[in-house]
């Protein structure tokens, strides 16, 4: 060290004149000195090592000197006990096993090495048997050891205990994680095996529904197996059941959040290991995702939902500002805004005034950004209040009911709104298409139209998606189908 004046420096930093140094001025003084922090705890212990438990905890002249000593000798010592730990870190995971932190133990304490020491350290920790980091080590290792030195046999021995110890646990973090990866495959082969049977239920059921609306209670009793196709002339359908417009509505939903756990399935193993996934691979981490998914909302945890794999990744728009509300909400809210219009036309407002005012209004209630999985999770809820809402009308009585003219309207719509989630490539762009479908869509609004934001993204998208894309190529038959093939020219000449 240096030749300083201690006397003086310590006159220096007792301002107060009390006759003691706090460990935060011994730190200081460090500092001031080295140009090196050292840690607190160093200081607290260098005190009570030196001065004795009666000082409580503050130094006194006399033994300034001494405490800057063991201060300076523990300061060296940590520096060269962490490249020991660095070099003993094989894995770059900052923590120890505790057979390493053990030979680190040795490695610094020498031939005075011994197991009170050691025990000790084993017996602070909170769970003995867990890695080590360097913070919880560094105090000990720079202690002056105590107890007698132990045998090389022992240590060999206490190293042994440790190995087999931390193989076993080890092995057991193995087949917990082989279990929680068996139950995973096997929920997703039972799932799997259950729709199997589910589409094959439907299809018969679908095929007995086709053969009954195209050829009548004869061709149900006379029932051979087969389907009648497209090419079976099918009787005019004058009426639509109840379990057919929910089923219409499952499928819709069931079409747009397959887009959407797609998506989260890219993004939870990426999306080059996914383009190397087989089919029946990828299905399979969908039904993964879907399983914990479905158990989620069966639980009513939807604010869980960013847990679920691929389910943190951030998003731009919230589904309320992609999707819209459903027909009936949007409905109501029309009504109010024309109320609301009404009113401000007679305040003497101008059209371009209100047409700001309902913009800013409609802005403030879709703003916000959210995950893929908070996005599944509000798909989940958007489902369960339309049908809620479809119930409520199918059950009503009086002009609040559906009609055969409006059930079969609808009907028309859900199938509508299959097509458009069906046919776009990505999530975002299907549930734009599907919102808009659910509502009637004007040329030109008269008044602020939430959709017309929707329109130009949804554009925006689709050309994004196709661009360098080769355009479709339109046959001669389809041509003159579309009326701009040879037979339209020659009418025109």
């Amino acid at each position: 060290m240096p030749e300083v004046d201690f006397d003086a420096v310590f006159d220096a930093l007792d301002l107060s004149r009390q006759g003691f140094l706090l460990p935060e001025q011994l730190q200081e003084f460090y500092l001031a000195l080295y140009y090196e922090q050292v840690d607190i705890r160093h200081a607290q212990v260098a005190i009570a090592q030196i001065c004795g438990p009666d000082a409580q905890g503050t130094c006194d002249k006399k033994h300034f000197l001494d405490v800057l000593t063991e201060l300076d000798r523990r300061k060296c010592l940590e520096e060269k006990v962490y490249w020991d730990f660095q070099a003993l870190d094989r894995d770059g995971s900052h923590r120890l096993h505790l057979n390493d932190a053990l030979l680190l133990f040795r490695a610094t304490h020498g031939e005075n090495f011994s197991f009170q020491m050691w025990n000790k350290f084993v017996a602070s920790r909170v769970d003995r048997e867990d890695d080590v980091c360097f913070d919880e080590i560094k105090m000990w290792l720079c202690m002056l050891p105590e107890g007698d030195p132990c045998r090389e046999e022992e240590v060999e021995k206490e190293e042994e205990e440790l190995i087999n110890k931390r193989a076993e646990m080890d092995w057991e973090e193995r087949e917990e994680l082989l279990k929680l990866q068996e139950d995973g495959h096997t929920l997703a082969a039972e799932a799997r095996q259950q729709q199997q049977y589910q589409a094959e239920f439907k299809y018969h059921g679908r095929r007995k529904l086709n053969r009954w609306n195209k050829g009548g209670v004869e061709a149900v009793i006379f029932d051979d197996g087969t389907d009648w196709g497209e090419d079976v002339q099918q009787k005019a359908k004058n009426r639509v059941g109840v379990t057919e417009l929910l089923a219409a509505l499952d499928e819709k939903y069931h079409l747009l959040r397959e887009k959407l756990l797609e998506e989260m399935a890219k993004i939870h193993i990426g999306e080059v290991n996914w383009l190397s996934l087989s089919e029946s691979e990828r299905q399979e981490q969908l039904l993964q995702v879907q399983l914990k998914a479905d158990q989620l909302f069966q639980n009513r945890h939807f604010d869980q939902a960013s847990s679920l794999p691929g389910g943190g990744q951030p998003c731009d728009q919230n589904l309320r500002a992609l999707m819209g509300e459903i027909y009936d909400d949007q409905k109501q809210r029309d009504q109010d805004q024309t109320e609301q219009t009404n009113r401000l036309r007679e305040e003497g407002r101008s059209e371009e005034e209100i047409y700001q005012i309902f913009e800013n209004i409609y802005r403030d209630f879709i703003v916000g950004s959210t995950t893929t999985g908070d996005l599944l999770s509000d798909l989940q809820q958007r489902y369960e209040h339309e049908k809620e809402t479809l119930l409520g009308k199918l059950q009503a009585d009086g002009t609040s009911a559906l009609g055969v003219s409006e059930r079969i309207l609808a009907l028309v719509y859900l199938m509508r709104q299959h097509r458009c989630a069906r046919d776009e490539g990505k999530f975002d762009s299907a549930v734009l298409a599907t919102g808009i479908a659910e509502r009637f869509q004007m040329y030109r609004a008269e008044r602020f139209d939430s959709d017309r934001s929707r329109q130009e993204q949804l554009a925006a998208e689709r050309l994004q998606q196709r661009r360098g894309r080769k355009p479709t190529q339109i046959t001669e038959e389809d041509h003159i189908k579309s009326g701009r093939g040879l037979g339209a020219g020659n009418q025109r000449r």
